[in-house]
């Protein structure tokens, strides 16, 4: 049995795992910096880690108004990382259990971006299961690892 943090992003329910987040805090204002891949707007500090604010409506092109005042940021760890990813509100915590799931194969290619790898059947709706595994390419994660370096003067411990 698995937890589940369901969460709104414009009119789609996303989950993600809550073995995955660390944290759930309001969002803040990220720092802008150059050469950030697309989809990570920026960076913060969490307990004197940087952590990269991925903007899921940019990533996934999915359309929506500003974050309001609901909005909310994961801090989730990807490896050896950190990322900050924004959602337009947090639903509740669900057990898998508790929720029909489905394999992405099942629903059309539009749907089965690579970041998704499974579906859930939530209150007459499926979310759609987030991998943060899933969200950076091996080429993005490196990117971002030596970005990491250079605003934190070399030192990635």
């Amino acid at each position: 049995m698995r937890n589940l943090l369901v969460c709104k992003l414009s009119h789609y329910l996303i989950s993600i795992s809550t073995e995955s987040v660390v944290e759930v805090t309001r969002i803040v204002a990220a720092e802008q910096a150059p050469g950030l891949p697309s989809g990570i707007v920026g960076l913060c500090l969490y307990n004197a880690n940087v952590v990269f604010v991925v903007d899921l409506h940019s990533m996934l092109k999915v359309p929506g108004e500003t974050y309001g005042a609901s909005a909310r940021m994961l801090i989730v760890q990807v490896n050896d990382m950190y990322l900050g990813i924004m959602v337009d509100a947090v639903v509740n915590i669900f057990s898998d259990v508790e929720m029909e799931s489905r394999s992405m194969e099942r629903f059309p290619s539009s749907l089965r971006k690579r970041v998704f790898c499974r579906a859930h059947k939530y209150g007459g709706r499926y979310s759609f299961e987030l991998d943060p595994l899933r969200l950076l390419h091996p080429r993005e994660q490196a990117q971002l690892t030596r970005h990491r370096g250079n605003t934190t003067g070399g030192n990635d411990e």
